[in-house]
């Protein structure tokens, strides 16, 4: 007959699973290359650091994004990186990804024989170049961005990082030094199926914008358009390459491409310019129709803060087809809207003999201006 056991010494369920984790920890070793030493590190490493850190600067990024405030006095940037300011708010939660990822490097990390075991390691040195990169540290995001791609080769984020290396020389205006690396990732003839393509077209864009070769930025655009993963960026560089037609001079093709845009039901402010430089890029044909939008515009008062650029496209419209009486009604109103917003007490800006020579530009944009007289 089998002695009773007291049930004060009976080992519970708890007990037995905290000895086997016991067990089991004291067999993973970051020195080891045994399967469970492997798939311990690389889920502890992944699940308990790298995730909340990864997600921690997603939401980063996200929020200098939505942020933004264009400045459609020029061609917008291909990519938002924020302000000074922004980056410097950034920084405590910034400080924190670089953080975590370091613990996890650290203590998960299986360097064995020259060989990293644990397949998240380079994924957790991506985080801490992209924080430096957003924190404005460049020289570090290069630093971390070159290791990864010398460390880690034929991993994951190996030309990932060769493409931020890109991105980080072109913010240091190292135009060369960018292209070398945007030309390791072209003369890879296979490609990972999960790079983003349109990511890569759009950088080698924003760096021939950078070199003023403006042919060459339309032609990547072009297909960073067509292979864009996220809507946010299709509707920008939709937008940008349509202002890169214009100031080539290609009218049609910049009306055309405005037009693509305001059908993507792109944010307010990109579908409105669209429509206004819709009307400035037209050079001939009838009008028509984008009077008839304008006019239209002008009844909705959602664009009230805008009828002063709204009136100044109509003029824009009525000087090229020599409809002087209706472009200096139009050119009045425009001003006159414009200083709705203006500092109380400050007067309407005179008109010359000449209205189209020296008219007031309202609110308007570096692609606006090229459509008044030189001598303004």
């Amino acid at each position: 007959m089998p002695l009773p056991v007291h049930p004060s010494r009976k080992p519970s369920l708890a007990l037995w699973l905290l000895f086997s984790l016991a067990v089991a920890m004291a067999g993973c070793s970051q020195e080891k290359d045994t399967f469970l030493s492997r798939t311990y590190h690389r889920l502890t490493a992944r699940d308990n650091g790298w995730f909340n850190a990864n997600e921690k600067l997603k939401e980063k990024v996200q929020d200098i994004e939505d942020a933004h405030k264009d400045d459609f006095d020029a061609v917008l940037p291909v990519f938002v990186y924020g302000t000074e300011q922004q980056s410097k708010a950034a920084v405590p939660d910034l400080e924190k990804c670089i953080d975590k990822c370091s613990l996890v490097i650290e203590r998960h990390s299986m360097d064995i024989q020259g060989k990293e075991k644990n397949t998240w390691i380079d994924d957790a040195w991506f985080v801490i170049a992209k924080s430096q990169f957003y924190k404005r540290n460049y020289s570090e995001a290069e630093r971390g961005f070159t290791y990864i791609t010398r460390r880690f080769k034929g991993a994951n984020r190996e030309l990932e990082s060769q493409m931020w290396l890109a991105r980080t020389a072109i913010e240091l205006d190292q135009y060369g030094k960018a292209r070398s690396a945007l030309e390791h990732v072209n003369s890879v003839k296979k490609l990972p199926k999960r790079f983003d393509l349109g990511e890569f077209a759009a950088v080698e864009a924003h760096l021939e914008i950078k070199r003023g070769r403006i042919d060459d930025a339309i032609m990547h655009l072009e297909r960073a358009v067509d292979l864009a993963s996220r809507k946010r960026e299709r509707v920008r560089w939709a937008f940008i390459l349509a202002q890169l037609y214009e100031l080539k001079g290609q009218e049609e093709k910049a009306i055309q491409q405005y037009a693509k845009v305001v059908k993507m039901n792109p944010p307010y402010e990109i579908a409105f310019h669209a429509q206004i430089f819709q009307a400035l890029a037209f050079n001939k044909g009838n009008s028509k129709a984008l009077r008839k939008r304008l006019l239209s515009m002008l009844r909705d008062d959602k664009h009230i803060d805008h009828f002063d650029m709204i009136h100044y496209a109509l003029a824009d419209l009525d000087l090229k087809e020599r409809k002087e009486p209706d472009a200096i009604d139009h050119l009045v109103t425009s001003a006159r809207e414009h200083l709705r917003h203006a500092p109380e007490g400050q007067e309407l800006p005179e008109i010359g003999r000449h209205p189209f020579r020296c008219a007031p530009l309202p609110a308007s944009t570096a692609l606006l201006r090229q459509h008044a007289h030189p001598a303004c």
